[in-house]
């Protein structure tokens, strides 16, 4: 997951990696066969989800150390965002309710009890390769006439439920899309040497939601998920554009325009005046420095609001990244070890 770093960066996103339980690390992703020792210890990683989220979005935090400057302001929780690969597209799949959009990689098949109801649209941007022979895109049962899975996903799985069923399922319950419409977008990416992927949207969906089947990339692990996987970039972009357009913004070129003057920050998520009275109030406080006007410091207040929770299936470490690698120690699942930490405000 190293590389979503600069991608957090560029978008300005709060990215956190949570981190699994067991060996190898994994997250319960209930209602699904997935995966390993969070499964077998049914431990409650949505509640684990949901604790984050909380957190964030309840506290600012300052950064405790001599070497680095920085504030972590208190998230929207109206936009959070989930990507999950693997193990973790399963776990994104489980806990959709939590987030504005998401976008599972390599891993789908869980309960449609647990998506989110038609009155909590939720966008989606899912990924499958075709050649993927540890999470099969025709999906995981124990049909011993359909392809095996690996991990024991193929367990205790009556029915093999595809990634373009799955895809089908979430919009019509989930967005109100009109599943196989003549307005359906498809859209052809040709990456070169035979890496071909197909995009297809639905039509008439309360969120966007598409998906993404690639003819080649198998789970996107060869050599590493880092470098196996090529649409990163695409699916910060599809996050950013929902973050612009839900507080009225118009995304272009990878920036949000304010439409309207009342708004500003980069995704247009507070007002003007919310804004000015964060920076008095930090001038009163910072009254022998020589700090720039409330009307010129707009432009770096609150920018980060947008929260990216990214979900594996092997991390080191669960952290929070702001210009830095951090890790934030509010939850019992962190590890211990040197790294830098954050405290509440």
């Amino acid at each position: 997951m190293s590389h979503w770093i600069p991608v957090a960066e560029q978008y300005r996103f709060i990215l956190v990696i949570p981190e699994g339980v067991g060996r190898p690390l994994s997250f319960n992703a209930p209602l699904s066969s997935c995966c390993g020792d969070a499964r077998e210890m049914q431990v409650d990683d949505v509640g684990f989800l949901q604790g984050i989220i909380t957190e964030l979005s309840s506290s600012t935090f300052i950064i405790d150390d001599s070497n680095v400057n920085a504030t972590i302001p208190k998230i929207s929780r109206d936009l959070v965002y989930g990507m999950g690969w693997s193990n973790g597209g399963y776990m994104v799949m489980a806990a959709a309710k939590l987030f504005r959009a998401i976008a599972p990689i390599s891993g789908f098949q869980v309960g449609d009890e647990l998506l989110p109801s038609k009155e909590k649209p939720t966008g989606l941007f899912m990924h499958h390769a075709d050649d993927d022979r540890n999470v099969r895109i025709t999906g995981c049962c124990d049909d011993i006439n359909m392809p095996q899975c690996c991990c024991s996903l193929s367990q205790n799985e009556e029915a093999c439920i595809s990634a373009s069923q799955k895809f089908e399922t979430f919009g019509n319950l989930v967005n109100g899309c009109s599943n196989g419409g003549t307005d359906d977008i498809v859209i052809t990416h040709d990456y070169g040497d035979g890496n071909i992927v197909h995009c297809t949207s639905l039509s008439n969906c309360k969120a966007n939601t598409t998906f993404c089947r690639h003819n080649r990339g198998g789970h996107f692990n060869k050599p590493s998920f880092d470098t196996g996987f090529t649409m990163s970039s695409s699916i910060a972009d599809f996050f950013a554009n929902d973050a612009c357009t839900a507080s009225g913004g118009q995304w272009t070129n990878e920036a949000c325009a304010c439409l309207s003057s009342s708004t500003t920050g980069t995704y247009c998520s507070i007002t003007r005046q919310e804004a000015k009275e964060k920076v008095s109030s930090e001038l009163k406080v910072n009254a022998s420095s020589h700090a720039i006007p409330p009307d010129a410091a707009l432009g770096s207040t609150m920018k980060v609001s947008l929260l990216l929770l990214c979900i594996c299936t092997l991390m080191i470490a669960f952290r929070l990244y702001y210009k830095s690698r951090l890790r934030y120690t509010g939850f019992q699942k962190v590890s211990t070890g040197a790294t830098v930490e954050l405290r509440k405000i």
